[in-house]
């Protein structure tokens, strides 16, 4: 992917903080975390699918847009869930800087619904690329301490 984050289409920033989802994958296989590793190696490929930008030209890809999104969202909540339940059995210093991306996420999140709704899609594409990667330092935080 040539140049820098800013200069790149909506669909190949997303796609590259879609790919960073691999890392936890392969971050959970070295820590013996299989069900963490099929969870984000699910969420990988349906986050990748999603922001392609070449599956969504035709006149069926509503349909086949709407099927992944509930395919992604499934995903997003299996982490979501998976990596809570292994935060349980840290020690709670080793929760807070997860818990705290976590909360920001949720605003990120906030601000993603907001900017869809008032059509701004620079901002709606930073704050889904920041949500990305947040996500994905905080999963490897969990991890690092399993």
């Amino acid at each position: 992917v040539a140049g820098t984050v800013s200069q790149m289409q909506p669909p190949a920033v997303l796609q590259l903080s879609s790919a960073l989802f691999a890392t936890n994958s392969i971050h959970a296989l070295l820590r013996h975390r299989r069900i963490y590793a099929a969870s984000f190696g699910a969420l990988t490929a349906t986050s990748l699918l999603l922001h392609d930008a070449k599956l969504w030209r035709d006149d069926t890809a509503t349909q086949r847009r709407r099927l992944l999104r509930v395919m992604d969202l499934v995903a997003v909540w299996n982490v979501v869930v998976v990596g809570g339940l292994h935060a349980r059995s840290l020690p709670a210093v080793c929760v807070v800087l997860p818990a705290v991306l976590c909360v920001v996420c949720g605003v990120l999140y906030y601000g993603y619904i907001r900017g869809a709704k008032d059509g701004s899609d620079r901002s709606v594409t930073y704050a889904h690329f920041a949500m990305h990667l947040i996500g994905s330092i905080g999963h490897h935080l969990i991890m690092s301490h399993l």
